[in-house]
């Protein structure tokens, strides 16, 4: 996965003239870059080129239009020169960073999920039907759902429904016979916490 950030679409121009300035000026005689591509001077031509053209606002017609062209060049040189960057770089933070490129967040690793809140059990449209719901878990990559008969107490074998949403709906369970549900959080790490278990008869 890319570390160095190389989209600059949300930046203002101003914002943008600033960033590429860091970089112009970090990339500069830097060891860790010794021949990049494209070259330091098609960058500093293109920087002060969106330079002038911000310059000229407002100084005649098509000068907006002129702008943006200019805006759309540095960014294609800055995209190009990140690139490279992330070539020499190959996963090193510290040589990446001596750029002036922004470094992409590192995901925060989630840990155990936390046991399943609010959950609910209601009839759903349909006879034999439920709708089982829960809040959603952030960090939860699926949902499992289990459920058994009620009666069948001395048995810990559950029917099992995944899903990636926080909802579901259960079909083709028997009418009129009382059903116990209980649901988990799915995420990366092994230890699972579930939710209280919930029973109900079903219409």
């Amino acid at each position: 996965m890319p570390i160095i950030i190389i989209n600059f679409q949300n930046h203002s121009d101003q914002s943008f003239l600033v960033e590429a300035g860091q970089i112009k000026f970090s990339m500069i005689n830097n060891a860790n870059f010794p021949s990049p591509v494209p070259t330091m001077k098609e960058v500093q031509d293109d920087t002060d080129e969106f330079s002038n053209a911000l310059d000229n606002m407002g100084n005649g017609a098509n000068t907006t239009l002129v702008k943006n062209e200019k805006r759309k060049k540095l960014e294609s040189t800055l995209k190009r020169l990140g690139l490279y960057v992330e070539t020499v770089a190959d996963g090193n933070e510290i040589i990446a960073e001596s750029s002036g490129f922004k470094l992409r967040n590192k995901p925060s690793p989630v840990g155990i999920l936390p046991k399943p809140a609010n959950f609910k059990v209601l009839p759903a449209l349909g006879k034999g039907s439920v709708k089982l719901s829960i809040d959603k878990i952030y960090g939860a990559k699926t949902y499992q759902f289990e459920y058994k008969p009620s009666s069948d107490a001395t048995n810990n074998t559950w029917a099992i429904a995944a899903d990636s949403q926080s909802s579901l709906i259960l079909n083709n369970l028997l009418s009129g016979q009382e059903y116990t549900f209980r649901v988990v959080g799915v995420g990366s790490n092994p230890t699972r916490i579930y939710s209280d278990e919930v029973s109900s008869f079903i219409l």
